[in-house]
């Protein structure tokens, strides 16, 4: 069953593992300024590398954290304050972007700034609900606004 899964899902990740407009961009001008880029997902491990590889911004990331057995789902803040600590980076240092409600709470938990990518979120306006600390529409607002 799982190699069935694994074959669609490898058939398939071109269709729904696309990049949002402005998200290359951005990531590459958030490199070029010195900023340290991470994702963070409750996402299986063969799943998340898949879709980095399709969408070719391994090169941008410098530290990556799937589910892995033995940890808690989000919005548990243990992998998100595992990954400030292997990037050596300070709570009051980071942002962390998410697209749910399960992403802002997991930022508050850990005591890290919230973002709502509201280009992403299937509830915007849940999302929004979250009083995340930033919020924006498009990708390239996160830019302009960590300028």
């Amino acid at each position: 069953m799982v190699d069935t899964y694994m074959a669609f899902y490898h058939e398939n990740v071109i269709t729904v593992g696309h990049l949002y407009s402005g998200v290359l961009k951005t990531l590459e001008a958030l490199k070029d300024r010195g900023y340290q880029i991470a994702i963070f997902s409750d996402k299986r491990k063969q799943f998340g590398d898949l879709e980095i590889g399709y969408a070719g911004i391994g090169h941008l990331l410098d530290y990556t954290l799937f589910l892995v057995d033995g940890r808690p789902y989000k919005p548990d803040p243990h992998g998100l304050l595992h990954v400030l600590e292997a990037l050596g980076a300070e709570k009051n240092q980071a942002v962390y972007v998410g697209d749910g409600s399960h992403d802002l709470d997991c930022a508050r938990r850990a005591g890290i700034a919230s973002g709502a990518a509201l280009w992403g979120s299937l509830d915007p306006e849940d999302l929004l609900n979250g009083r995340p600390d930033h919020s924006w529409e498009t990708v390239e607002q996160v830019l302009e606004s960590l300028s």
